[in-house]
């Protein structure tokens, strides 16, 4: 499915004490896409149901953990609070508290047996607030890659034979750039059909194959996709009276994701065929299908 603008999150961890091993753990993130809403975060997992969400107001959070151990904090952004981006991650620094010197046992001395200058031992240094690590987390533009399986029905104009043709399709989708809400790529799809007449019943003496391959747009609507595709294909009927020829094609269709990967589609077709020896000028196409994210 595709994902909107790159993110980049910018994020400082800093502790400060507040017990012998708990501390207070701050991670701090920039906002760097205006158009962004709502971000969720977890400690330590990315747990499904465990997710805390926050307007885009909000760019910090601070939880007292045990300091010595390292903690993982999982943050993600959305424009809807609906799709969120993958997730950005970094860790806190280990502080471990430094041992004071164990007092040694000795035999009692006289004061002859002190020295001159009595030695004085070094105080340990108190561990103080750490200094801020600046951890750059970019996520780059991930691509739109559908690879699309279902049934069509086509519906020739004009046909006064009443034939219609039935048949299965493969489709594979794939966007190479963005601007905004919007991704452009391909569409390249084959279909293979056989005629039907729906009236009587009987079918016809001929396989239809079709190719296109089209220039495609795409925008995403919660969890929907929707797109458009136009360019050229070109079919060949074998068998019968069969004939070649090319045609331009426009498409619209809808992919409505169930979970990341899997989606049901719906698309409408129109060919306008380029030459005469074809038996129709006109090829109107419903598919119905299943889309996988590959």
């Amino acid at each position: 499915m595709k994902r909107f603008a790159a993110v980049l999150f910018v994020i400082l961890v800093s502790v400060s004490f507040a017990g012998a091993k708990d501390g207070i753990v701050t991670w701090t993130w920039y906002e760097n896409d205006p158009g962004v809403e709502y971000y969720r975060y977890q400690i330590d997992a990315e747990e499904p149901d465990n997710w805390t969400v926050v307007d885009w107001s909000v760019t910090e959070v601070s939880v007292t953990l045990d300091v010595s151990v390292v903690h993982t904090l999982y943050l993600q952004q959305s424009y809807d609070g609906i799709m969120w981006s993958a997730s950005s991650s970094t860790d806190s620094d280990v502080f471990v508290e430094e041992e004071l010197p164990q007092p040694v046992e000795e035999e009692p001395v006289t004061g002859e047996d002190f020295p001159e200058e009595p030695e004085v031992l070094e105080e340990p240094e108190e561990v103080g607030e750490a200094v801020s690590e600046e951890v750059p987390v970019v996520e780059g533009f991930k691509p739109l890659s559908q690879l699309d399986l279902g049934f069509c029905y086509m519906n020739s104009i004009p046909d006064p034979a009443g034939n219609k043709a039935v048949g299965v399709v493969a489709s594979y989708s794939r966007t190479f750039a963005e601007a905004g809400v919007f991704g452009f790529g391909i569409k390249a799809g084959l279909s293979a059909n056989v005629p039907w007449n729906v009236f009587s019943g009987t079918a016809g003496n001929y396989i239809l194959a079709k190719l296109d391959v089209l220039g495609l747009i795409t925008a995403e609507i919660g969890k929907c996709d929707v797109y458009m595709a136009f360019g050229p294909g070109m079919c060949l009927a074998a068998g019968g009276d069969g004939y070649f020829t090319v045609d331009i094609t426009a498409q619209a269709g809808v992919r409505y994701h169930r979970t990341e990967r899997f989606a049901l589609g719906l698309e409408l077709s129109d060919s306008q065929y380029l030459s005469d020896r074809a038996h129709v000028c006109n090829m109107m196409d419903v598919e119905v299908y299943v889309s996988l994210s590959i």
